[in-house]
């Protein structure tokens, strides 16, 4: 296992914590749950679901990790469009699909 697959499942377990931490942890406890707008709560478990597929998927089968880094980074930029959320989740999900593809391309090479 090469270096981009090991920063690719350690930030991928680490956002995907912190995603969950900022939509459902912190206002629960803070006591600002009811604030958040349903649908945006529904686009964050579907961004966990999917980075969750990726990070289990990145070591076996890049090449499923990068699809599904990319879908999470169009469910957020579709809530940072329509919503005025998530639009930094935006850039790190293309951060791991760049990541994903390093490596894919230390598994299976360049060529």
């Amino acid at each position: 296992m090469r270096i981009a697959t090991v920063i690719a499942v350690i930030l991928g377990l680490v956002l995907e914590f912190a995603l969950l931490f900022r939509f459902f942890i912190y206002p629960s406890v803070s006591g600002t749950m009811g604030q958040q707008p349903r649908a945006v709560l529904v686009l964050v478990v579907m961004m966990a679901i999917l980075w969750f597929l990726a990070v289990v998927f990145v070591v076996p089968l890049p090449l499923i990790s990068i699809v599904c880094f990319a879908l999470a980074g169009v469910v957020a930029l579709g809530g940072s469009l329509l919503l005025g959320k998530l639009g930094g989740w935006v850039v790190w999900s293309l951060a791991l699909v760049l990541l994903s593809v390093l490596a894919w391309r230390e598994r299976y090479g360049s060529g």
